[in-house]
């Protein structure tokens, strides 16, 4: 199996990216629209959440309240690959309990002000200065080099144009 994970905080381009890579003939999946992948957990319950509220989250929620894969579901998708190069593109907050499933897997990761354009151009409102979202998710982008350091995830800035961010994704699966 010659399956990838290509991962980074909302913005970071993991989708942009994935559509160049697929544009390039590659196997991709964007593991955000896998249906049945993707639950939300009740922190103090430890119980799957079945209705998610509208963007942007209250601030409360979203402290209480875990994005997570299901397991199953990622082994499903992991068997399914065969032998062809797949790249997956996505995030949860237990995704390094799959970094052992992916040959390698890589980090987006853009500075604050890119980051911040980026999320504004999909959703204004959302992304407004002073949201605690945004707060949240501009202090992941900072922790986030870090933590692809300490489980060895390969880290890319994505700043550049995509088609350049995909030629250094695949300088390293042609290693």
């Amino acid at each position: 199996m010659r399956a990838y994970l290509i991962l980074g905080p909302a913005g970071s381009g993991k989708t942009t990216v994935g559509r160049e890579l697929k544009r390039r003939g590659f196997h991709v999946t964007d593991l955000d629209f896998v249906d049945r992948l993707i639950d939300w957990t009740d922190l103090r319950s430890s119980r799957q959440i079945a209705k998610v509220p509208e963007h942007p989250y209250q601030h409360d929620w979203a402290l209480s309240h875990r994005r997570v894969w299901d397991t199953d579901k990622m082994k499903e998708l992991l068997a399914e690959v065969g032998n062809e190069i797949a790249f997956f593109c996505g995030g949860a907050e237990n995704d390094r309990d799959f970094f052992g499933s992916f040959e390698r897997c890589f980090g987006l990761h853009v500075d604050d002000e890119t980051l911040t354009k980026r999320l504004r151009q999909r959703n204004p409102n959302r992304w407004s200065d002073g949201s605690k979202e945004l707060q949240k998710l501009l202090a992941w982008n900072q922790r986030f080099q870090e933590f692809c350091r300490r489980h060895r995830v390969i880290l890319i800035d994505s700043s550049p144009q995509p088609e350049a961010v995909a030629d250094t994704v695949l300088n390293y699966i042609q290693e």
